[in-house]
């Protein structure tokens, strides 16, 4: 799935999760399975996996290098340097969200018992859907 393909308003529901260092419950479905969980910032998401060198590395580095990105590819396009300017948006591109992640994880679809996990990392780009709210198992029916 390309760049393009990624829902832009899930995108912008993760962002504010991670800028407003909260959780939300959310369901999304990603080749044939269905993962409902607790959308986290990274940080708690590396720190449940027990990775807390990285959690303490991912304190928001990407929202400052986009900012310097966008305000390099303004000065490029003003001085009329519109190559550069389009390997800036390139690099841009490059900084935004990839991942979702998740806690307190059900996934439905990979056989009749759903599986528990403590957390979820997927690529954004791999999510056909979404629905906010989490669901058990004792809440579907046959």
């Amino acid at each position: 799935m390309a760049r393009s393909d990624i829902d832009w308003v899930l995108a912008g529901v993760l962002d504010d999760i991670s800028g407003l260092k909260t959780r939300l419950g959310l369901t999304v479905f990603s080749g044939g399975f269905a993962i409902s969980g607790m959308v986290v910032p990274e940080e708690v998401y590396f720190r449940t996996v027990g990775l807390d060198s990285v959690a303490d590395d991912v304190a928001d580095p990407g929202k400052a290098t986009f900012s310097e990105a966008t305000g390099l590819e303004n000065e490029l396009a003003r001085d009329g340097i519109a190559p550069l300017a389009r390997v800036r948006v390139e690099m841009r591109e490059d900084l935004e969200r990839a991942f979702i992640t998740m806690v307190d994880v059900t996934i439905f679809g990979a056989g009749p018992t759903p599986l528990k996990a403590p957390a979820w990392r997927g690529r954004l780009s791999q999510v056909s859907g979404w629905t906010f709210g989490t669901y058990e198992a004792a809440e579907v029916t046959s």
